[in-house]
């Protein structure tokens, strides 16, 4: 409500949490909770880089905050995967090493994007979500044989 040059006067109007001296304030917002899903396949990956509520693991129906934006190809109604990635395994039919395939662990839904930054919500997952998963878009599915 009232602007200086060192401070600012506001009314705060809903909080999610408790508010402490210190605490810094942004105006937020509101999340859009109807987006079109569109696929994105050229948008660079990335990783889950904050969680609210001070959180450390997250899963169905709830929003992490992902390292790509605008300026990666992200944008809302984006689908992203979090997934786990493959690993060298011994091959025992041949002695050697194989890569096994990545394995994805949940499906987002971009709702809001910067540009260097993303909110999704999380559709559904299969393990707990947590600070530097691997993101990456959904990538198209292959007809079958």
């Amino acid at each position: 409500r009232e602007t200086d040059a060192e401070s600012s006067l506001a009314e705060i109007r809903q909080s999610q949490h408790e508010i402490r001296r210190g605490d810094h304030v942004v105006v937020r917002d509101p999340v859009v909770v109807n987006v079109p899903v569109k696929r994105s396949p050229d948008a660079v990956p990335g990783h889950v880089i904050y969680m609210p509520d001070s959180r450390t693991a997250m899963g169905d129906g709830e929003w992490v905050y992902v390292n790509r934006g605008n300026l990666h190809g992200v944008e809302p109604g984006t689908e992203l995967e979090i997934y786990v990635p493959g690993q060298m395994e011994k091959d025992g039919g041949r002695g050697g090493k194989v890569l096994t395939p990545d394995t994805p662990i949940a499906q987002l839904i971009v709702v809001n994007s910067q540009p260097d930054s993303s909110v999704a919500y999380i559709i559904h997952t299969t393990k707990t979500i947590r600070i530097g998963d691997k993101v990456r878009p959904i990538a198209p599915k292959l007809a079958s044989r």
